[in-house]
C-alpha cells in the first residue's frame, strides 16, 4: 500500500516537472538575483513513451501492447456468459 502511494506521488511529481520544468536560481556575489524556469523535454518524452508505447515509444515490433490485447480478446470472450439469457438459474 505504501509503495502504491509513493508511486502515485512520484509520478505526479514527474509529470509536474516534465510539464513545468524546474526552477534554476541565479546568484551574483552570493545574492539571489533571479529565478528561471528551465523546461525539460526529456522527462516528458520518457513519460509519454510509457503511456503510449505504440505511437511514442520503442518502434520494436515485438513490443505492441495494443496488438497483444486485441489478439487475446477472442479467448476472453469464450469465457463470458449471458446472465440475462441464462434461464436455468430461475
Amino acid at each position: 500500500m505504501a509503495q502504491q502511494l509513493a508511486v502515485g506521488r512520484l509520478s505526479a511529481l514527474a509529470f509536474d516537472r516534465a510539464i513545468h520544468g524546474r526552477v534554476e536560481q541565479v546568484y551574483e556575489y552570493g545574492a539571489l538575483v533571479s529565478e528561471n524556469r528551465v523546461p525539460s523535454d526529456r522527462p516528458l518524452m520518457w513519460l509519454l513513451a510509457r503511456l503510449d508505447p505504440v505511437r511514442l515509444g520503442d518502434s520494436a515490433p515485438e513490443r505492441n501492447p495494443q496488438r497483444d490485447a486485441a489478439a487475446s480478446f477472442p479467448a476472453l470472450l469464450v469465457n463470458l456468459t449471458d446472465e440475462a439469457a441464462d434461464t436455468s438459474r430461475a
